[in-house]
């Protein structure tokens, strides 16, 4: 389906169904991609789920602009050729914003965020 200068809509009084048994569904948009469920849940039913592009959090009690940076940069896998040698996992907290926007944060650190990043 497809519309080159104008809106396209699929409706039907009860469901709607797309489904691709041979490879992937891929949905994109210039501008926001909005999926939107009124009087039920949308459901993410996968082996694994990845959001990509989350910022993280950087806690700034009582560290200096140097060393913030250079947390930023180990934690953000930019440091030192030893330490991105190794084959480490980074797990991180998911953290929500009042407004509904996820963000990242670092284990030892909590879900506080400014506005820079809600």
């Amino acid at each position: 389906l497809e519309s080159a200068t104008r809106s396209l809509k699929i409706s039907a009084p009860q469901r709607v169904v797309i489904e691709s048994w041979a490879n992937e569904i891929s949905a994109s948009c210039l501008t926001d991609l909005k999926l939107q469920s009124v009087h039920g849940a949308i459901r993410l039913d996968a082996k694994s789920v990845y959001i990509k592009g989350l910022k993280t959090a950087i806690p700034v009690q009582g560290h200096s602009s140097r060393e913030q940076q250079q947390q930023q940069q180990q934690h953000s896998g930019r440091s030192s050729s030893a330490h991105q040698s190794q084959k480490e996992t980074t797990i991180y907290q998911l953290c929500v914003c009042a407004s509904g926007k996820l963000f990242l944060a670092r284990p030892d650190g909590s879900c506080q965020a400014d506005k820079s990043i809600c």
